[in-house]
């Protein structure tokens, strides 16, 4: 269970992950995922404490990698909060768990190979299936981008 990619912050059984095949590149933002511990299925599973602690860490998050990514000369307008899971339930036994999306949104997004299925921001993403080459061009963050997330992070 986990998502593969660079680990931005391990810390009290939460992780934040930038995975190292995201939903929405680089250049238009970036994608960012918050793990809290224990493996659960459903967010309705959480125990209200982790609750409260998964959407204090997606802020703050949310917080240092728009301040990062704005740096970097990403011209980041929001985050979109997103809780899916529905992926989980292609394989057999499904692998349901809890896991926060933060899809970082800026002005001007493109897909990188012209997929007329994108849609930039102000509209919501669209998330087709992982395997049929939408997300092959899409860039993860950068190692530098996670030390900075992760500086900031530690700073709050």
């Amino acid at each position: 269970m986990g998502v593969e990619g660079s680990v931005v912050l391990d810390a009290g059984g939460f992780m934040v992950v930038a995975p190292s095949q995201p939903h929405h590149t680089r250049a238009n933002g970036g994608h960012l995922v918050v793990i809290p511990p224990g493996g659960r299925a459903l967010v309705s599973d959480l125990t209200d404490r982790d609750l409260g602690r998964l959407m204090c860490l997606a802020a703050a998050v949310d917080r240092a990698a728009t301040a990062t990514l704005r740096t970097d000369g990403i011209p980041i307008v929001r985050a979109n909060y997103q809780v899916n899971g529905n992926w989980a339930y292609k394989v057999d036994p499904p692998t349901p768990f809890v896991h926060l999306h933060l899809y970082f949104r800026s002005l001007g997004e493109t897909h990188a190979a012209g997929d007329p299925r994108f849609s930039p921001f102000p509209d919501a993403l669209v998330l087709p299936d992982p395997g049929d080459g939408y997300y092959d061009t899409f860039e993860p963050l950068t190692a530098l981008d996670v030390t900075g997330i992760r500086d900031r992070l530690r700073a709050d």
